[in-house]
């Protein structure tokens, strides 16, 4: 028997039908915190490393002298005010006030940016910022711990802001225009995504952009003022200063006071919306939307999950704990639903959202005709861990998993204990001293059945989810009715214990086939210039070993990446994109019989990465690892050489999930890059729009025999290898899985091939898209001359000059707007360097602003930089740009790996930047601008909806 459920029917009645239908199931509700006045105190004792205190007006402020790795000191001032608390005719209007102090106010009348003295005060787009999530709206202005006056300037801005902001017709004319550029900019030009429209329909206070560009010119400076009036209030406000600021701690105090205690105490305080409880309480919703944003079906299911959202004692974080374990349990069961190949559905991800209630799973499938099959799944994953619980090693693995997490932000940095302080502010949530022991003490005494108990309060029949569905096709076929049968029929059916979708392996490479590798003699040279180590394999493999301490991304980790000219150019037309496609589809397929799922299952992708190539003018292998998996990964390297699988399941359902993958790259910015490399003749680049038109041409035996051809001489390979290891436990195990590589004695004379860039000037070319509202301006400089490590400085320095002053023309001056100008150094190519402006505006600016940026250049290459444009460049380029590339694992790679592809002397190109950016001159800018800057080098670029070739004028 099927039961047939309304849509229309309230959610307890529904809640009422299911629960007979499945049987009683025990259900508890959190209740949310309400948004009233809590007061500040904590059931557990607030770090005592953090001096918090509130004047008699209500304003907060929290301070932590704290000696930290650098010298910086974060200072932030936020304001409990936020998009969601925008009233119906105030949509994007509390992102607009964040705009005002960085356009003009009564102290600074030409912004922040732009105040006197910026550079003595280390004032730029780095330092000084803003952002306006759903609930607040949050300054940042930080600086050097010896700067006080940047200190002094922090709260002078800060006060500006709290209680001097003004808004008159002028200054809302231009943050609105702003506002709609920076939408516009990061909603790709459509201004209507569907992700938006879906979200706005399910949860309270998210609004349409859809009509974005009308309701922001309807804003008037009334209400501009109800919403300051409203949220900027000292109630409302707090102020975080954490760093070893050059300071005592009463005097920081003091200044605070002196700046802020004599702001008006309100007494009737606007209170907030309890957006938690307006979602928990509202009706489910199921949505069907067709976009032709998408090329792949997607489903979301947003399961409600009622939480406090305040932590205020031990038990409110065991609460928390036991919510996230269950979250993560669950998460790693829903995951194996995209398992194996022709799986019930991709690109499966999870998430337990911040701002709302829920607990959200997305997913992609094949065809429309697995919705309800895709749908069914979900919840017989779910009743099976209801009915049936985890195992004692999910239940391990995940609680190992959140304590490694939390045991890496046991040194707690800067930016963590202002995230503290603000949720302790927001919320109330308590920071307790020492929160990591707390926590980990937590997690070792969980039980294992109160973890079923509290899964089987949150996950029930009865407990409602939104629904939404997303086809680039027709969706008119379905309906609420139809996903309530199927969910109902879901949690009818009978379900058995969980197995893996996967079989676990023990071992990539077995023991009989690695006792038949042997170590390998090789030579040993040291590059000391480079600080690096070369090894010579009799094979004809190179390997070169940077070892180094990394700081930051992948410090953890030991990075390669090896490389030989060759590549999908050198076969025949015919067989171009089975080449370019080898590489994937034997990572697809995996090797020595053992396919990707049971690979990744071994080692875990985001950990342990190895991927195989194959692009247009080489072939190569790179990745990372954890230092303890640095022998599998060696393995499966050699696998790759070696024995490939050749699985034709494997190929079409690799056939299958490549266009959802590459459709993420169709943007407009990629089809600008593309028509811009199809001009310079860069055949180096490929084109994803055609890897995606062609993919039928991708043929399955030749793609693996190609694969195997390529892949099956090691002898003119080049690995380079960097990281914190020990030579001697590394260099035994490369000379066994490297040294004994495939070597055919035969060294293909390919070369990395480069391109010589076209002369100018050229007319303005024009890519038509019609989906695009707006245009995208892309100017190329393109000189065919070589740049020395120094003259790469110099350029970055004056791309960094030209930045600041482009973007101060067209974003404040002549209400020209633009939310960003980019303009970016590119020297990639030994004989030839190029330097791109690149902005984003309405289409019938364009001529004016491309004018606008030639008087700016023209003035620039002809009276030269000035002092203070030059010193801000320079501090800019060292701060943000070279400081600390010299620890960044990637980048030290990366950089290798480019001396010898092209076969360049091999030094330390961060330590020479770092001497060359504190010698450059000034006279070195202009000279480099005089030669840059010219028409003969100049290449314009615009992406808009009209196709029309215009003149330069």
């Amino acid at each position: 028997m099927v039961i047939k459920l309304s849509i229309h029917i309230k959610k307890n009645a529904r809640s009422l039908i299911l629960a007979l239908v499945v049987g009683l199931f025990f259900r508890v509700e959190v209740v949310p915190q309400g948004p009233e006045d809590f007061p500040m105190l904590d059931s557990l004792p607030l770090n005592p490393e953090i001096t918090y205190g509130k004047l008699d007006n209500g304003f907060t402020y929290y301070i932590c002298k704290r000696d930290t790795d650098g010298d910086e000191v974060l200072m932030e001032f936020l304001v409990k005010g936020g998009t969601r608390d925008e009233d119906i005719d105030q949509k994007q209007v509390a992102h607009a006030i964040e705009h005002v102090p960085f356009y003009k106010t009564k102290q600074y009348p030409k912004g922040i940016w732009e105040a006197e003295n910026k550079s003595k005060l280390g004032i730029n787009k780095a330092n000084v910022s803003a952002n306006t999530p759903y609930d607040y709206t949050r300054y940042y202005f930080n600086f050097q711990k010896e700067n006080t006056d940047s200190f002094k300037e922090a709260l002078l801005w800060f006060r500006e802001i709290a209680a001097n902001l003004r808004f008159d017709l002028e200054i809302i004319n231009h943050v609105t225009d702003e506002v709609f550029e920076e939408v516009r900019y990061r909603t790709k030009g459509k201004m209507a995504p569907s992700g938006n429209s879906y979200r706005s329909r399910i949860f309270p206070g998210v609004k349409k952009l859809s009509d974005l560009d009308k309701s922001l010119k309807e804003h008037t400076p009334e209400v501009f003022q109800r919403f300051y009036n409203d949220w900027y209030r000292p109630e409302n406000m707090a102020v975080f200063i954490v760093g070893n600021i050059f300071m005592d701690k009463d005097e920081i105090i003091k200044q605070v006071k002196s700046h802020f205690s004599d702001l008006e105490k309100v007494f009737s305080l606007r209170q907030k919306r309890d957006f938690a409880s307006e979602y928990l309480n509202q009706e489910e919703k199921r949505i069907f939307i067709r976009s032709s944003n998408i090329s792949t079906p997607e489903v979301r299911l947003y399961f409600r999950l009622p939480r406090s959202n305040r932590l205020v004692s031990k038990a409110d974080f065991q609460e928390d704990m036991y919510k996230r374990v269950i979250i993560e349990l669950l998460h790693n069961r829903i995951m194996q639903l995209g398992d194996g190949y022709m799986p019930i559905a991709r690109g499966i991800h999870t998430k337990l959202h911040e701002d709302y209630p829920v607990f959200a799973i997305g997913m992609q499938i094949d065809t429309q005709n697995m919705l309800n099959v895709a749908v069914k799944e979900v919840i017989k994953e779910i009743k099976i861990a209801q009915q049936y619980g985890f195992s004692p090693k999910e239940f391990e693995q995940v609680k190992k998993q959140l304590k490694q997490e939390i045991l890496a932000k046991k040194k707690v940095h800067q930016a963590t204990l202002i995230e503290e302080c603000k949720n302790h502010f927001l919320t109330g949530a308590a920071f307790p001293e020492d929160k990591t022991s707390m926590l980990l003490g937590i997690i070792d005494t969980m039980d294992m059945s109160f973890i079923r108990k509290k899964f089987a309060q949150l996950f029930t029949p009865a407990e409602a989810l939104d629904f939404v569905f997303l086809s680039p096709g027709q969706v008119d076929q379905y309906n609420g009715d139809m996903v309530d049968e199927w969910i109902a029929e879901a949690w009818q059916s009978k379900v058995h214990p969980f197995k893996k979708h996967t079989e676990k392996i023990s071992s990539l490479m077995g023991e009989v086939k690695k006792n038949s590798l042997k170590e390998q003699p090789y030579q040993l040279k040291e590059v000391k210039q480079a600080g690096i180590t070369e090894v010579t394999f009799d094979n004809g493999v190179k390997v070169v070993l940077k070892k180094f301490q990394p700081k930051g991304l992948y410090a953890d980790k030991i990075m390669f990446h090896g490389f030989s000219p060759g590549g999908a150019t050198i076969y025949a037309k015919g067989d171009y994109y089975s080449a370019i496609n080898a590489g994937e589809i034997i990572s697809h397929s995996g090797v020595n019989g053992m396919n990707k799922f049971n690979i990744e299952g071994f080692l875990p992708w985001e950990e342990n990465r190895v991927q195989p190539y194959i692009n247009n003018h080489e072939e190569g292998i790179k990745g990372r690892c954890d230092k303890e998996r640095l022998e599998d990964v060696l393995q499966l390297i050699h696998l790759y050489f070696t024995t490939p699988n050749k699985d034709k399941r494997a190929f079409e359902d690799w056939k299958l999930r490549y266009p959802a993958y590459y459709s993420r790259f169709l943007n407009n910015y990629q089809r600008l890059s593309d028509t811009i490399a199809s001009t310079f003749g860069n055949s180096n680049h490929i084109s994803f729009l055609k890897r995606l038109k062609y993919l039928d041409k991708t043929n399955f035996e030749r793609a693996y025999q190609i694969y195997k051809e390529r892949f099956a001489n090691a002898g003119d390979f080049t690995f380079v290898f960097t990281g914190d290891f020990k030579l001697e436990e590394i260099l035994p195990q490369i000379s066994k899985y490297l040294g004994s590589l495939p070597d055919t004695e035969r060294r293909d004379k390919f070369k990395m091939k480069e391109y010589e860039m076209s002369k100018g000037p050229h007319e303005k070319v024009i890519v038509q898209r019609k989906d695009y509202t707006g245009a995208i301006v892309k100017l190329c400089f393109v000189d065919n001359y070589p740049l020395s490590t120094r003259g790469k400085v110099i350029q970055f320095v004056m791309a960094r000059a030209l930045k600041n002053i482009l973007q101060r023309r067209l974003r404040y001056q002549d209400e020209a707007n633009t939310f960003i100008t980019t303009v970016t150094p590119i020297d990639k190519g030994p004989n030839w360097h190029r330097l791109d402006i690149k902005f984003e505006c309405a289409a019938e600016n364009i001529d004016r602003l491309i004018a606008m940026v030639w008087e700016e250049l023209v003035h620039f290459r002809d009276k030269g930089i000035s002092e203070i444009e030059f010193e801000q460049a320079v501090d800019l380029t060292q701060s943000y740009f070279y400081m600390g590339t010299e620890t960044s694992n990637q980048r030290v790679l990366d950089e290798l790996v480019q001396q010898y592809k092209n076969k360049e002397a091999v030094v330390n190109t961060f330590a020479l930047q770092n001497q060359y950016i504190k010698e450059i001159k000034p006279y070195e800018i202009d000279q480099l601008a005089k030669r840059t800057l010219q028409k003969k080098n100049y290449f314009p670029f615009v992406l808009r909806q009209v196709s029309e070739i215009m003149k330069i004028k």
